[in-house]
């Protein structure tokens, strides 16, 4: 009588068994997945990142060299003269032609 009772017990416990089993494999089939979703998308935003900071980087020194040469163009025609290298050389030779000296 307890063997019966015991052997009834076991057959519950499987018959719920079987859709705990299929469950757990099916949350670990979705856990890899997800987990290799996750490293591509993770490598992805890598890439974004890094196409970003090259923008970045890229667009600093453009901004840097338009405002110099703006900066320096404005000086120079308040000035009415280039403080560039070479600048004054021709200035003076271009004086020197003329008879100034």
């Amino acid at each position: 009588k307890e063997l019966a009772e015991k052997d009834a017990k076991i057959l519950a416990l499987q018959s719920k068994l079987t859709p705990v089993e299929t469950r757990l494999s099916d949350n670990k089939d979705k856990a890899r997945r997800l987990k290799q979703q996750l490293a591509e998308i993770e490598a992805s935003f890598g890439q974004i990142i890094a196409a970003v900071g090259g923008s970045k980087k890229r667009t600093a020194y453009m901004d840097k060299e338009v405002t110099t040469n703006h900066v320096s163009r404005e000086l120079t025609a308040q000035r009415g003269y280039s403080c560039k290298a070479g600048s004054t050389a021709n200035h003076i030779a271009n004086i020197v032609k003329s008879g100034f000296f």
